[in-house]
């Protein structure tokens, strides 16, 4: 008798649980639901005559306008003899 009574509580949790997952709808592709956030990128070359003030001034500026410094990159210019420029990559 107890067995029966398992068998039919058991059953019935699994015509359940299906019910359900035909019923739900699917799961969003992204964590927890939450849309993935974009970012929009910005690339700056600092002369190589800039001053500390005019490096500050336009830091300060890109960052009123919402734009993050990421990172700083050193790249080469191709010329001769060899020199790199100074990269700054924002990003918002």
């Amino acid at each position: 008798m107890k067995r029966n009574l398992c068998l039919r509580a058991a059953l019935a949790v699994i015509v359940i649980f299906l019910a359900l997952s035909l019923f739900m709808p699917p799961r969003s592709s992204t964590a927890a639901g939450v849309a993935q956030k974009k970012f929009e990128y910005k690339v700056f070359t600092v002369s190589s005559s800039a001053t500390a003030s005019e490096l500050e001034r336009t830091l300060n500026e890109q960052g009123q306008m919402g734009w993050e410094l990421v990172q700083v990159a050193f790249l080469p210019t191709g010329g001769f003899p060899p020199s790199t420029a100074t990269t700054l990559i924002f990003k918002r």
